[in-house]
């Protein structure tokens, strides 16, 4: 019996012995089979890894790309809107220009040299004086009625720079038949009556008008320079002070120069 218990330990101890073996071998195996698994695992993610650094910095290029050429796009619009508002500034300066040097300040100094010398002119009709008598029809012959003969040829020529009203028109157009009667009156050898006579009364209220027309637009005209001046000077402060950005492209190519304003004022 106890050699059988004996011999039953013996076969137990060394089966027990072979189990041991077999795990500690099967655990060797495993971790060996782990640590090509994680050093396979980590050679994969180290490659995902710079594949995904390398789309990152293609994508970033592209980004800082498109940007700049939508940054150029946004540039070039305003560039474009500037330049258009610039020239429709200038058209209007010019034109503001024309209309006072060939149209308003004509016909002011023209009527007003009526208004001084009037009195000179009823002299011939009232005067008892015969020097002032002929004093005034001298005046009326060689100043008055030539006066009147230039400033109808002025409204006829120029009336498109008036931008008349309908109320301005119409006290030209009365200018226009007073002249038109006063002159065919003395061209029919009448020295002694006026266009009031045939109904062709003078029209009073064309000189106020053209008087407050003509300052009113030389006052915007003086406003419209001093602003184009002030412009003049904040674009030449900001090509002074602004730094030059530059895109890689813009490097390759050679970087834009400020653009520059050659700005005269126009004759008023």
């Amino acid at each position: 019996m106890t050699d059988f218990l004996q011999s039953l330990l013996g076969s137990l101890v060394a089966g027990g012995g072979l189990i041991a073996a077999a795990i500690y071998i099967f655990k060797q195996s495993f971790e060996r089979l782990l640590d090509k698994q994680v050093e396979l695992f980590k050679s994969d993610l180290a490659r995902d890894l710079e594949h995904l650094k390398s789309d990152l910095a293609k994508d970033l290029e592209a980004v800082k790309l498109t940007s700049a050429q939508g940054l150029e796009i946004v540039k070039s619009g305003h560039r474009i809107d500037e330049a258009a508002h610039d020239a429709k500034f200038r058209s209007l300066l010019e034109f503001r220009g024309k209309q006072l040097r060939d149209f308003y300040w004509p016909l002011y100094i023209g009527l007003q040299k009526d208004n001084v010398i009037w009195r000179r002119i009823l002299d011939k009709r009232d005067s008892s004086n015969e020097l002032r008598k002929k004093v005034g029809a001298v005046i009326e012959r060689d100043v008055v009625l030539p006066n009147h003969a230039a400033l109808v040829a002025l409204i006829e020529e120029n009336l498109y720079l008036a931008e008349a009203d309908k109320e301005l028109e119409g006290l030209l157009l009365a200018y226009i038949r007073h002249v038109s009667v006063y002159r065919a009156i003395r061209n029919a050898g009448e020295e002694m009556i006026f266009p009031l006579k045939l109904g062709e009364e003078w029209p009073h209220d064309l000189f106020p008008r053209i008087e407050e027309r003509t300052l009113r637009l030389q006052a915007d005209y003086d406003d419209m320079l001093r602003s184009q001046e002030a412009q003049a000077d904040r674009d030449a402060i900001y090509s002074e002070t602004m730094p030059t950005h530059k895109t890689k492209e813009a490097e390759q190519v050679g970087a834009d120069q400020p653009a520059t304003r050659s700005e005269s004022k126009p004759k008023g």
